[in-house]
């Protein structure tokens, strides 16, 4: 099947590990379906003790992201969370209580594909509000959106302040004779809050409402993380005024006697625990970690967003990798491959030659960023007039990096570029 045709399913969990089993049954055996992300939201014990969800994650049909440490239940957040980690370009996102009966659907998910440029698929019919938390549409569509609106909280209207963001931009297709492809594993009211903090789904759905109508809106950011200290001022300056993309931005303070440039295992240590450290805060999300010593043109989400979906994604310098800015999967992969890194740091190797080493191992997935997120190299001190930053490296005092970040600012100036 031609990969602009594979559906990637989202689907999210708290506490219900007998009805996903059926769910998740019911979707995995079909070849379009090459991609499920199932976030499991704080169920406990966690889904990955089910031998079913188990078998299907060894059988690579399914991949779960846990979330440890919620009380309750946000459909927003999960979902946000499962769809910012497919890989596809369609999206069907469910409900934990879909069960498909008819494989006849799949000829309708293809045949719905071909329009997602324009239109976004969901059940129409009012009397089917069951089938309301079902939505085919692009994964660009999505985020032109916003996604799910985080300020929702409690049952009720999540998926309707979603749909109502996505007709701005698109036409709304109908999912027709669902029932005759879909079952909805049916259950009460009690069911329906068990995990939510308002119990009384009438009065969440009445807040959910209100905020929506007031247009609130808040998405979690993307975290990019950096680190610095007293003497390096002017490069964090430079970074935070230059920065052109909405992310939450965490800068560290390094120790005062850890000097930049110098290859100190004590440098090497602190960034790769801060690491571990970021890893383990944002288990299931995706986080940048960079150097300071870098200034921004254009906003590197696009960059980001368009490589290829893999546990890190490594800046390019003269054809080897450069962890001068990395956007790294939170994950047991990530964490596990920097414990190792740290291991071997303090025994005093360099971080970036352990790094290079280790991806030859292939214990995690890795790929090259676009040489758009651009380093200074000897072989490559002219920038291309694409690129949307530029790391000051090969630079070795602090008045060297601002000598380069001045020139490489002057020159794409120059060219208009910005």
């Amino acid at each position: 099947m031609n990969n602009s045709k594979k559906v990637s399913i989202a689907v999210a969990v708290m506490n219900r590990t007998e009805r996903i089993v059926k769910c998740l049954s019911s979707w995995a055996k079909f070849e379009i379906f090459n991609d499920i992300v199932l976030v499991d939201w704080s169920t406990n014990p966690p889904i990955l003790s089910n031998p079913y969800v188990k078998s299907f994650v060894f059988e690579n049909k399914i991949k779960v992201i846990r979330v440890d440490n919620e009380k309750y239940f946000s459909l927003p957040k999960a979902f946000n969370l499962a769809i910012d980690n497919t890989i596809n370009e369609n999206i069907l996102k469910i409900d934990i209580d879909y069960i498909l009966t008819n494989k006849n659907f799949i000829n309708q998910i293809i045949e719905f594909s071909d329009r997602l440029d324009k239109e976004f698929f969901i059940c129409t019919n009012p009397n089917l509000i069951d089938f309301f938390g079902m939505v085919l549409m692009k994964k660009q569509a999505f985020n032109d959106a916003g996604g799910y609106n985080e300020l929702l909280a409690g049952w009720g209207y999540d998926d309707i302040d979603l749909y109502n963001r996505l007709k701005k931009n698109l036409k709304t297709g109908s999912i027709n004779n669902i029932l005759s492809y879909i079952y909805h594993n049916p259950h009460d009211d009690n069911l329906r809050v068990a995990n939510y903090e308002i119990k009384d789904k009438n009065i969440s759905h009445k807040i959910n409402i209100k905020i929506s109508n007031e247009k609130k809106f808040v998405r979690k950011k993307m975290k990019l993380y950096s680190f610095c200290n007293s003497d390096y001022e002017s490069l964090k300056e430079i970074f935070l005024k230059s920065c052109k993309d909405d992310y939450e931005i965490i800068i560290d303070n390094i120790e005062t006697d850890n000097v930049f440039g110098s290859k100190s295992n004590k440098i090497w240590c602190f960034k790769t625990k801060k690491i571990i450290e970021y890893i383990e805060k944002n288990y299931g999300q995706k986080i940048i970690f960079c150097d300071i010593d870098i200034q921004f043109f254009k906003p590197t989400i696009d960059v980001i967003n368009s490589s290829p979906e893999v546990d890190i994604l490594f800046q390019f310098e003269d054809e080897q990798i450069c962890i001068g800015f990395m956007v790294i999967k939170c994950n047991q992969n990530t964490k596990t491959f920097f414990e190792e890194v740290l291991e071997r740091c303090e025994n005093n190797e360099w971080d970036q030659d352990v790094i290079r080493q280790k991806v030859k191992e292939e214990k995690i997935s890795w790929a090259l960023l676009s040489k758009k997120i651009w380093c200074y190299t000897p072989s490559e001190k002219v920038p291309p007039l694409d690129i949307v930053c530029h790391h000051a490296t090969w630079a070795y005092s602090l008045e060297e990096k601002l000598l380069q970040m001045k020139s490489v600012k002057n020159y794409m100036c120059k060219k208009r570029i910005f």
